[in-house]
């Protein structure tokens, strides 16, 4: 049976020679990116999926150079639309629905073990 890996160390991934693998430059245990993100999720499994048909030779390595924090930045942006849906848009201000989702990201990040660096706790003051 065809087998594609989706690792987030490509140093173990070359050692171990798997037959194929989908290589992200992202946090250890965070393969398929952050929660509720289906696009980037879809993405990455089917570019998992088509290296089953492209891969030449074993102990191939697709690189999706994707960085994390723009990874993260579309995690705060999807928090924003998920919690600021329908009336409740209407009746906060801009500064409160930002306030609410970059808190959110940062709590759910630091929660799952992500870096969320200084800038997050600046901005919401914390």
């Amino acid at each position: 049976m065809p087998t594609v890996s989706v690792t987030v160390a490509r140093d173990v991934t070359e050692a171990v020679k798997i037959p194929r693998a989908v290589f992200l430059p992202w946090p250890m245990g965070h393969h398929f990116g952050v929660p509720f993100h289906r696009e980037l999720q879809r993405h990455v499994v089917l570019a998992a999926l088509s290296l089953l048909n492209t891969a030449d030779e074993p102990g191939t390595i697709l690189d999706l150079l994707m960085k994390w924090t723009d990874v993260r930045r579309e995690a705060k942006a999807l928090t924003e639309q998920l919690l600021h849906r329908g009336d409740r848009r209407g009746t906060t201000s801009r500064r409160i629905r930002e306030t609410e989702a970059e808190a959110t990201a940062f709590v759910v990040c630091h929660a799952v073990g992500l870096e969320t660096g200084s800038a997050a706790s600046d901005y919401i003051q914390l």
